[in-house]
């Protein structure tokens, strides 16, 4: 009997032991998780970027890389599906034969888009066959003539990446798939017109149809909307996503941008009746996009997790994946000191709920390693998954050699003099390049000007101090992690943002470089959104710098192209 219990505790997983029926950090790609919906955490605004469907309005959402721009977006679908919304995904932007972005304009956009609206109403009437009895013959006719221009010469690829847009009603899409595959390709004229109640002997030539022709596709989407209403839509939503994420524009700020630029510029096409544009965007786009956006007439909102946020995703994220019996990873660990294990993963994701996934990930692998038949996780597992998380983090946000550098480094904050003088020994010109470097890569931030050290300079000195706790601790390698916690890092009352210094070195600041609150002052002014905006501002001036440092080099590289 006592060795058939044993079998059954080692064939446990460790999540099981540690009362998961899943692995909780699977996934951190919003797009592969089937309980998104448990968990999701509206973020601000959410229901203004949603908007009214029946008075549809175009919306910008900028958030940073894994700061659930695609969750947000995918709760926006299964939103639309329940208030009569045609929602469209466009997140593909494969334009073939187009290879430089310069030559892709709004016509190439509206193209894909039309198509996928196209592909939308074919579906949505073999899901509801009775749909077409609301369109006049003239209008079933015009939904074949477009649907003929748009669809036919779409291969079986084509065809399935066009339908995959649809995912507010992927099991319609799915039976849609099966049953209609034959007919991809040649045969897709006679299920245009059998789905649109058309029929199949007449107009056998309705992509050759004079009619639209040399119709702009803008006025091409006007019809698909109305069409769209006609069979009992309220409205189109096309959602635009993963715009960073594609072959042609890497990780490149400037020409992720550029991509959806015509679009942007297009103001006509972000206020059209009927149909609302709801764009998904990598934050460094966003100064790109307010030099040429009418923000007037478009609204748009950076997307920002606060450490509450955080912490309720996560404890709901726990409590889908346990059956409400976790609702955060200190209910399964050995008590810590000062911070739980919750708060630590907060503290080290940054304001990224996807890398607060990456850490309870690499927590429960290293719990693996170190005793893998438990029902607790260590405080050693913690602090080894917390610190090889930011060693390859790290790696990942910046180059080798301005690591490399920075590791030679003995504090988090630091002027030109000091590293010149006492890190690398060499001319301050030379580190002035250095900082340079950092702070296009974003290493570093300026904190404020502190009075100069140096007997023979009398005038004030730039303090920079590291902007990510995940650099800063591959820093500090072999300081433990509440050692390191106590004497390089703080949480600015205000504004929130994490703030790294040397605190109690007398070259040092006690200033929160992000909303300027000084850490050790007795203000009780509590004007809280005061600080944060000051603080977005901040952030929103860094990108804009970061841009401009980078504008020259990218310009270069793009006429060689």
């Amino acid at each position: 009997m006592g060795t058939f219990k044993y079998s059954q505790y080692t064939n446990k997983s460790i999540f099981q032991r540690l009362g998961f029926d899943e692995n909780p950090f699977e996934f951190t790609n919003a797009d592969e998780e089937d309980r998104l919906h448990d968990y999701f955490v509206p973020p601000p605004y959410f229901v203004s970027v949603f908007g009214d469907p029946n008075h549809p309005k175009s919306f910008f959402v900028f958030a940073p890389r894994g700061g659930g721009k695609t969750a947000q977006r995918r709760m926006i679908e299964e939103q639309c599906e329940k208030e009569d919304v045609l929602a469209i995904t466009y997140d593909r932007f494969d334009f073939l034969g187009k290879k430089k972005i310069k030559e892709i304009t709004s016509n190439d956009h509206l193209q894909k888009i039309n198509e996928r609206c196209l592909a939308g109403l074919l579906v949505a009437l073999y899901g509801n066959p009775d749909a077409k009895n609301a369109l006049s013959k003239y209008e079933r006719e015009m939904l074949v003539i477009l649907s003929s221009k748009y669809l036919s010469g779409l291969d079986e690829v084509a065809m399935k990446g066009t339908l995959d847009s649809l995912k507010s009603f992927k099991n319609r899409v799915q039976d849609f798939w099966n049953e209609w595959f034959p007919l991809i390709g040649p045969g897709i004229n006679i299920l245009i017109k059998k789905l649109a109640g058309v029929d199949v002997g007449q107009f056998s030539d309705y992509h050759k149809d004079s009619r639209f022709k040399t119709t702009p596709p803008k006025h091409e989407l006007k019809i698909i909307v109305d069409l769209a209403q006609k069979i009992g839509y309220r409205s189109i939503y096309v959602l635009i996503d993963r715009v960073d994420e594609t072959e042609i524009t890497g990780n490149d700020a400037k020409a992720s941008f550029m991509l959806i630029e015509p679009l942007v510029r297009d103001l006509e096409l972000l206020e059209l009746k009927g149909i609302a544009f709801k764009f998904f965007l990598w934050d460094q786009l966003e100064p790109l996009y307010l030099s040429i956006a009418r923000t007037d007439r478009i609204r748009h909102e950076i997307l920002e997790w606060d450490d509450e946020m955080l912490l309720e995703m996560w404890s709901k994220r726990l409590a889908a994946y346990s059956s409400g019996m976790v609702k955060g990873l200190n209910d399964v660990s050995e008590p810590l000191e000062n911070y739980s294990v919750d708060e630590l993963a907060v503290i080290f994701a940054n304001q990224s709920p996807r890398d607060m996934i990456r850490i309870g990930a690499q927590i429960i692998a290293e719990q693996q390693e170190i005793k893998l038949f438990t029902r607790k996780i260590s405080d050693q597992a913690i602090f080894r998954g917390i610190e090889k998380f930011s060693f390859r983090r790290s790696g990942e946000i910046l180059s080798n050699k301005t690591l490399q550098d920075l590791r030679k480094i003995p504090q988090v904050d630091f002027t030109i003099p000091y590293l010149a003088n006492d890190v690398f020994k060499e001319k301050q010109t030379n580190t002035r390049n250095r900082i340079s470097r950092w702070r296009k890569e974003g290493a570093i931030v300026e904190v404020e000007r502190i009075e100069n050290p140096s007997p023979h300079r009398v005038r004030p000195v730039k303090l920079f101090a590291i902007s990510d706790i995940r650099v800063a601790k591959s820093m500090f390698a072999d300081m433990s992690l509440p050692v390191f916690l106590n004497k390089k890092y703080k949480k600015c009352p205000k504004c929130g943002n994490t703030v790294l210094r040397d605190w109690g070195e007398r070259d040092s600041s006690s200033r929160c470089d992000s909303c300027q609150f000084d850490l050790l002052s007795e203000d009780s002014d509590d004007r809280e959104w005061k600080w944060r905006e000051a603080a977005k501002q901040t952030k929103r001036n860094r990108r804009t710098e970061l841009l401009e440092q980078l504008e020259l080099e990218f310009d270069t590289d793009f006429e060689s192209d």
